[in-house]
């Protein structure tokens, strides 16, 4: 097993293309691969990648590889496919023709290489009936409960090479060396169909199922595109699609990711994305390979594991994931602009105040470092805030006020009363007025037509004439934050309280305020964030993963609340108590400077004001929150791996691993658990405790291990979670029991053994020995023996339950002791008079 330098791994391999929208990331023989050559990919249910390659299969969690070879029970080294079925076991083709699967605890044979023929591909039908294909040696066909496998080899794939099978409706496709064969399936039969003639001599190498239509697939061919056909009664071809991007290379794979977008795998031009419209007709080819930046050259399988991370296994370059980008960066360079100030918009448009005027800013723009087009009348004028209401724009410049811009009409409307007021920010009040905090001069209250209805200074009582934030809340409250005077709120009726100044409010350094749903949130400069609920404050992050008290801005947007810092952006997700940081590794420049206002459109684009330009983040990316089920993958018994019973068909399909019953000698245990996502890169940590041993969970911690010695015999529950914010484990724990048995001699059939023996032994002396002074010693023995094994038994009965009702004290065995010593005592006057009856009736009788 080897642990991946990741971030090294990252910023080495990362490539941008395409507007910068995507990333790539690589794993080879250097940082985990058994080898560079990949033949297979697919994610299990617990989220792993599994990687089959000519020289072992690899496990990737995104952090550590671990490599499974013949030694962890393969039956060769060498996987050319793989398959995750739908009762959840993984299954592996070879290349001299074995099957094995994996059910979650080890690996099982179904064939062994008796075919001496490559396994190319492997199918299912919706009833669990499995199909896998050789390279010329027909095919396997066998259910997945694992019964014996039958072999089937129709006389049409006779002398012919099978490249790939996929299943279509109720029928087996099955591209060959000399066209399709379609074939309806009975069972475990296979009743051949047709053979489309216009494809009759083609060398079809790929084969991919529509998502739209059931009825339909594609065909790669080796150097003649692709076709798109249609099976029923008969198989016939719609569509032939060649483009010149599939010109002299052979189709290895083919991935339909949904009805806009179609990937191809090839073996000689890299990785291709077609852009489609109504499923067919190409709109667009964009190329993934050397030219254009990324080290793919030939393809032999594609991998979505979902809607944006596509991973690619080549021959001689190994793994590579390609994602989208989060982030979407417009830089000012060329434009002369050296510093932004903010940014507002509505659907369509946005407008950006810089130190060279307003521009408008344009990210659908191709270009992207061209997308800021200056507004002349604003030229030259800094303009050190925008806001966006009723299809206008208000302007803060920094020589002529405060002005109305109304795009449509491309025309200004000055407001003479704020012609001298040099505005910092706008902010809307509930009822569409408009509150202006100043550079030096208080705040200035306005109507939607520009005239002042209030204006507050601290010649009238204010607390600061230097105002950071303004939010005006729900239910009337005017909120006010200042670096140095902290936090003050201007209630309904007009008073104005000054929070901070008196120490209602514990930070004097006031970035941001905003509200969501009645809850008012402070961001500030040095102390994290703040709300105020029920008339109370509460401090609330940051999380101990960002590290910077250091809060610019804050937003709610779609129950998250979304924060810049000085290196990052994160937000804390409402409804689960669960944050989230977006740093370099997730795409935001190196350089940072994301200390700036935040800016939320209708459409839950993100923008970000650095200092380099404009960060686009498009937030519904990230509406699947980071969810961390965690899963038992092993255990060790003295640190050797243990391999566990089979585990049941529900264990397999919900990924558990196997309860156990061990023997009293192997209670020297190691968990191994995992909690997996492989699109989040952040620090993952786990707690821990073992139920009946500890009552209290483990300190946090990045070690997903931990070993227990020296368990006593019986049942135990071991718990393990995993979470991303140390403030909130709301992630699903991981819940398994274990049995401990107790050692034979102390189990009851053991102890009844031990009385029957002695009574046996004893009585049958005691029958031949005629001296009674030696029988009434024997007795008295044999009595007291039995005695002292029914205690033993009932002490070791009650040691396991008694904790539970007096604590880890053993007062019981005390108790026992003396209960002992009062019935030795009552045994021993028993049989003494019980002799010296015996003793007086002989006398009488003699």
């Amino acid at each position: 097993m080897q642990r991946l330098p990741l971030i090294v791994i990252f910023l080495l391999c990362i490539g941008l293309a395409y507007g910068q929208d995507t990333h790539f990331s690589q794993l080879t023989e250097e940082n985990g691969l058994p080898q560079n050559f990949v033949y297979g990919i697919v994610k299990d249910k617990r989220g792993f990648i599994w990687i089959s390659t000519g020289n072992g299969l690899a496990r990737f969690d995104g952090e550590v590889t671990k490599v499974f070879t013949q030694r962890d029970g393969l039956p060769s080294n060498f996987i050319t496919t793989s398959l995750l079925s739908k009762s959840g076991r993984l299954l592996f083709g070879h290349f001299q023709g074995s099957i094995s699967s994996y059910n979650g605890a080890f690996f099982e044979t179904i064939i062994g290489d008796t075919l001496n023929s490559e396994i190319v591909s492997i199918a299912e039908t919706n009833g669990g009936i499995l199909f896998a294909a050789t390279r010329s040696s027909g095919l396997i066909t066998w259910r997945d409960d694992m019964k014996t496998p039958a072999f089937l080899f129709p006389a049409e794939l006779q002398g012919k090479i099978v490249n790939q099978i996929k299943i279509v409706g109720n029928q087996l496709i099955t591209a060959t060396s000399e066209g399709i064969y379609t074939f309806q399936i009975d069972n475990q039969r296979l009743v051949f169909n047709d053979a489309p003639k216009e494809l009759m001599y083609e060398d079809i190498t790929s084969l991919e199922t529509f998502k739209n239509d059931s009825l339909q697939f594609w065909a790669g061919t080796s150097g003649n595109g692709l076709f798109l056909l249609r099976t029923g009664t008969f198989t016939k071809v719609t569509q032939h699609v060649f483009t010149p991007a599939l010109v002299g290379t052979n189709v290895s794979d083919i991935v339909h990711e949904n009805s806009e977008s179609l990937w191809l795998g090839t073996y000689q031009k890299g990785l291709v994305h077609l852009t489609l419209e109504n499923d067919s007709i190409v709109k667009k080819t964009e190329h993934f390979d050397e030219t254009t930046g990324y080290p793919i050259f030939s393809v032999n399988t594609i991998y979505i594991e979902r809607p944006g991370t596509i991973w690619v296994g080549s021959l001689s370059n190994g793994l590579i994931k390609i994602f989208e980008s989060r982030f979407k960066h417009f830089s000012t360079q060329g434009t002369g602009i050296s510093k932004l100030y903010g940014v507002a918009g509505d659907d369509d448009r946005y407008f950006v105040g810089t130190d060279l005027g307003l521009f408008q800013f344009d990210p659908t723009a191709e270009n992207t470092r061209r997308p800021f087009i200056p507004i002349p009348a604003f030229s030259r004028d800094p303009v050190t805030s925008v806001r966006f209401l009723n299809n206008a724009v208000w302007v803060g410049t920094y020589n002529k006020g405060v002005q109305i811009y109304y795009p449509d009409k491309n025309s200004i409307r000055s407001l003479e009363s704020l012609k001298n007021t040099r505005a910092r920010l706008f902010e809307v009040a509930p009822d569409r007025s408009m509150w202006i905090a100043t550079m030096g001069d208080g705040v200035i209250h306005v109507n939607q037509q520009g005239e002042i209805l209030h204006h507050f200074t601290t010649k009238s009582g204010f607390i600061h004439n230097d105002i950071f934030a303004i939010c005006a809340d729900a239910k009337g409250n005017v909120w006010f934050g200042s670096l140095g005077a902290g936090l003050a709120m201007l209630d309904g009726n007009g008073v104005l309280h000054r929070l901070s100044q008196e120490d209602v409010f514990p930070s004097h350094d006031i970035n941001a305020i905003t509200e969501h749903k009645g809850i008012v949130w402070i961001a500030t400069d040095g102390q994290g964030y703040f709300k105020f609920e029920n008339d109370q404050f509460t401090h609330v992050g940051p999380a101990i993963e960002s590290g910077s008290p250091f809060i610019k801005s804050i937003l709610v947007n779609n129950n998250r609340l979304w924060m810049s810092m000085r290196k990052d952006i994160g937000y804390l997700d409402l409804v689960s108590g669960k944050s989230r940081y977006y740093d370099q590794h997730d795409g935001l420049s190196e350089k940072g400077g994301y200390a700036a206002p935040l800016y939320i459109d209708s459409k839950n684009n993100l923008l970000l004001i650095n200092d380099n330009g404009i960060t686009f983040f498009n937030t519904a990316k990230v509406e699947m929150p980071v969810i961390l089920n965690t899963y038992l993958t092993g255990i060790s018994i003295s640190f050797k791996p243990y391999t566990p019973p089979a585990p049941t068909a529900s264990e397999i399909i919900n990924a558990l691993y196997p309860s156990v019953v061990l023997d009293h000698d192997q209670n020297h245990l190691t968990f191994d658990f995992k909690a997996i996502d492989t699109n989040f890169g952040g620090q993952v940590y786990y707690r821990y405790y073992l139920e009946k041993l500890e009552k209290e969970w483990s300190p946090p911690s990045s070690n997903p291990s931990v070993t227990y010695t020296s368990l006593e015999p019986g049942k135990y529950i071991f718990h393990a979670q995993a979470t991303n914010d140390l403030r909130a484990w709301v992630d699903p724990p991981l819940t398994y029991s274990f049995i401990i048995q107790k050692p034979y001699w102390n189990s009851w059939w053991f102890y009844i053994l031990q009385i029957t023996g002695i009574v046996v032994l004893f009585g049958t002396t005691l029958l031949l020995i005629r001296n009674p002074v030696a029988k009434r010693s024997l007795a008295r023995i044999m009595v007291f023996m039995c005695l002292f094994i029914v205690f033993d038994y009932l002490q070791n009965w009650l040691e396991p339950i008694t904790p539970e009702f007096i604590g880890s004290v053993p007062l019981y065995k005390t108790m026992m002791n003396l209960c002992l010593a009062l019935l030795l005592l009552l045994l021993e006057r028993g049989v003494r008079m019980y002799f010296k009856k015996h003793k007086g009736r002989k006398t009488i009788e003699e």
